[in-house]
């Protein structure tokens, strides 16, 4: 079954149709799923952020969008990068995180004024 169905509600349930008891099992069930993790580390045992991931040559780093995938924004782990674990990759994180999520807000609001703009226009007001 899926996420929705465990905590109790209807499937395909979205966000507003769910009762504060049904989101809060659902975050339950989420925060509560273990997964597996298995990398590499140095020769002096220190992790490392694990090679691989979307290239940078395939994102907008001003924005941190997706070049081929419409409406995609990527940041973090998921992206590229090699070296140890520590200050300098976590600070690549959170500053593609915060452009990620800037670059996703502002395609959202745009999104959105011209839903508004294409609705008020075509009820004639």
């Amino acid at each position: 079954g899926s996420l929705a169905e465990a905590c109790g509600a209807a499937p395909g349930s979205g966000w507003g149709r769910m009762s504060p008891k049904k989101v809060r099992k659902l975050a339950e069930l989420v925060v509560g799923c273990p997964l597996g993790f298995s990398g590499r580390v140095t020769a002096s045992g220190d992790p490392f952020v694990n090679a691989g991931g979307v290239s940078l040559n395939e994102v907008d780093m001003s924005t941190m969008r997706s070049a081929k995938a419409d409406g995609l924004f990527l940041c973090g782990q998921v992206l590229d990068g090699d070296g140890s674990l520590g200050g300098f990759s976590f600070m690549r994180d959170f500053a593609t995180g915060r452009a990620a999520g800037e670059g996703a807000a502002r395609l959202a609001l745009r999104s959105m004024a011209a839903h508004e703009g294409s609705a008020t226009a075509s009820s004639g007001a």
